[in-house]
């Protein structure tokens, strides 16, 4: 039983290393279509944050955090 465990093991390992670039260039065409779907939703966000008027408080708020944390590192 250990032996065709092993057996299976060290032939996946001989096909992966066979057949590296086919699969390298197969999770990396997926990385970037999955990058392109993030950048589209996020566009739709911002699409949607600024119908809502959401947008600018947000950055409202970013900048009062950031005043707050300069005031205290100043002496």
């Amino acid at each position: 039983m250990k032996t065709i465990i092993v057996l299976i093991l060290t032939s996946i390992l001989i096909l992966v290393a066979v057949f590296r670039e086919p699969i390298k260039k197969f999770v990396f065409k997926e990385l970037k279509t999955l990058k392109k779907d993030i950048k589209i939703v996020e566009e739709d966000i911002e699409y949607i944050e600024e119908g809502l008027g959401m947008k600018k408080s947000i950055k409202k708020e970013k900048n009062i955090k950031n005043i707050k944390l300069k005031n205290k590192k100043q002496p």
